[in-house]
C-alpha cells in the first residue's frame, strides 16, 4: 500500500493527537497493539491507518508511536523533521517522568535510543534507563538493556526477560541457542532452542513461528510432530512468513510432508509469494528512517 502524507496533513494530525481531537472513528485501544505490531513488522502504513481510528488523551505512548510512524512514512526532510520534533518532546517529559521513577518512561526513553534515533540521547542515558526499569521488574525494559550491553552482561538480562515472558527476548534466545555464540558463552542446544521457539511461539511472537513449525516438522529439539508443525507453519505463513509461504508452495507443488500435490493451491501460495514479496520490497524502499 502507497501512502503519501503531506506536510499540512502531518501537523493536523499531530494536533488532533495532542489536543485529544478525533482522528476518525471511535477510540479502539487494541489498535495501539495493532500499529505496533505493524511498525515493528515494517507496515508503516497500516500502522497509521489503525492510528487515525484514534481519539488520544494525549498520553506519552499513543504521541511516541506516531512519531515513529510518521518519521517512517516521511516522504522528504520538512516532514521527517516533524516527526523527529514530536519524538524530542516526547523525550523531554519522558525525562521528567522518569525522574520521577515511572518505570514505562524510563523504558521509553532506553527504546528511543535503540530503535528510534541515537540522536536523542546517548547510549550510556539509555543504558542507565533501561537498568532503573529492568531492575524494578519491566521486562520489556530488561530486553533493551540486553541490547545496549555486550557479552555475558547482556546474556543474563535477554535470558531474565525472556524467562519472565517477553516474546522477542525468547525468540532472540531460542536463535542463540540454535546457532551457539562465543560472544555471549552460549554452547550449541537444539532443545534449549526448541524449548524458547516453543515459548515465544505460544506468547504470539509472530518471528517465531516459523522456526517452531520448522522444529516440529524436522524433529529438531527432539520432538517430531508434523501436524502440530503444518499447523503453526500455516500460522507463519498467514502472518507473511515467505519462507512459510515458499513452503506451501513447494509441498502442494510436488507433494510431500503429508500433503497431497495440488494445483490449485500451489497457485493460490504463489500468488501469496508474489503479493507479500512485493510488500516487502516496498517495506525496504520505505522502512523507518534513521538519524
Amino acid at each position: 500500500m502507497s501512502l503519501r502524507i503531506t506536510s499540512c496533513f502531518y501537523a493536523a494530525i499531530i494536533s488532533g493527537f495532542l489536543n485529544g481531537c478525533t482522528i476518525g472513528g471511535e477510540q479502539k485501544l487494541t489498535n495501539i497493539d495493532r500499529a505496533k505490531v505493524a511498525l515493528e513488522k515494517g507496515d508503516c502504513a497500516l500502522a497509521f491507518e489503525l492510528l487515525k481510528t484514534l481519539k488520544s488523551n494525549g498520553n506519552l505512548e499513543e504521541r511516541y508511536l506516531l512519531g515513529q510512524v510518521l518519521m517512517c512514512l516521511a516522504a522528504n526532510d520538512t516532514e521527517e523533521d516533524v516527526a523527529f520534533q514530536l519524538i524530542k518532546s516526547i523525550r523531554d517529559e519522558s525525562r521528567k517522568e522518569a525522574k520521577k521513577n515511572n518505570i514505562d518512561a524510563q523504558y521509553r526513553l532506553a527504546h528511543m535510543y535503540t530503535n528510534t534515533s541515537q540522536l536523542l540521547l546517548d547510549k550510556d542515558e539509555a543504558i542507565y534507563w533501561a537498568n532503573m526499569a529492568a531492575k524494578q521488574g519491566h521486562i520489556a525494559a530488561a530486553y533493551e538493556l540486553s541490547q545496549l550491553l555486550v557479552g555475558k552482561d547482556s546474556f543474563a538480562w535477554l535470558s531474565y526477560s525472556a524467562d519472565h515472558g517477553y516474546g522477542e527476548a525468547q525468540w532472540e534466545l531460542a536463535n542463540l541457542y540454535a546457532l551457539g555464540s562465543a560472544e555471549y558463552g552460549v554452547g550449541k542446544n537444539k532443545k534449549k532452542a526448541f524449548e524458547y521457539y516453543k515459548l515465544a511461539a505460544e506468547n504470539g511472537f509472530e518471528m517465531a513461528f516459523y522456526d517452531y513449525a520448522i522444529d516440529l516438522i524436522n524433529g529438531d529439539g527432539g520432538y517430531k510432530n508434523l501436524q502440530e508443525g503444518k499447523k503453526w507453519m500455516l500460522k507463519a505463513a498467514k502472518s507473511g512468513n515467505i519462507a512459510a509461504i515458499k513452503f506451501f508452495v513447494n509441498a502442494y507443488t510436488i507433494g510431500c510432508y503429508g500433503l497431497n500435490a495440488d494445483s490449485y493451491q500451489a497457485k493460490y501460495w504463489k500468488q501469496r509469494l508474489d503479493l507479500q514479496a512485493g510488500k516487502e520490497a516496498g517495506k525496504t524502499e520505505s522502512g523507518v528512517k534513521s538519524r
